[in-house]
């Protein structure tokens, strides 16, 4: 079975405050080739960044007889995949001690869950942020250089 290899990325420069920016990057290496994308997205989440970032690279995969290992430096991604996510579906997509709160950005859930269900395999790995993986370094400097660029563009934007 053929292997891909996934590092995806998210950030956002003043998560929580308005008028926010965020980004998020992947990298796909398949068959020695290696393709990337990123996207500059304003008012959003760290959150939101880290699973867009997954959400796109499997996107941009048209084999689904494939063995996907995705790396992620987010605990959010990794849990919400791997373990949370099996009560949300249980529980009609709602959380909490007594089930009465939704799931926070349910519809990316849902999504990132049809999109792994198609692939043959899909592996997660927790990787350490900022700790020297060429990966995980490769898409984080990807998701600042295309925040850096758009304040460089569009003359800055109020963001700490």
């Amino acid at each position: 079975m053929r292997g891909v290899s996934i590092y995806c990325d998210g950030g956002v420069r003043g998560n929580g405050k308005e008028n926010n920016l965020g980004a998020w990057a992947y990298t796909v290496e398949i068959d020695r080739d290696l393709y990337s994308n990123s996207k500059v997205v304003i008012n959003t989440t760290n959150n939101i960044m880290e699973m867009t970032a997954c959400i796109e690279a499997l996107k941009s995969l048209d084999d689904y007889d494939l063995q996907v290992t995705i790396q992620t430096d987010s605990s959010y991604l990794l849990q919400g995949a791997t373990n949370w996510i099996i009560n949300w579906k249980k529980n009609d997509w709602m959380r909490g001690v007594n089930k009465d709160q939704p799931v926070l950005n349910k519809e990316l859930w849902q999504e990132l869950d049809e999109l792994c269900s198609k692939f043959a395999k899909v592996e997660w790995v927790k990787i350490k942020g900022h700790s020297g993986n060429h990966g995980n370094e490769l898409v984080d400097a990807m998701v600042n250089k295309v925040m850096d660029e758009y304040l460089e563009k569009e003359g800055g934007l109020n963001v700490n």
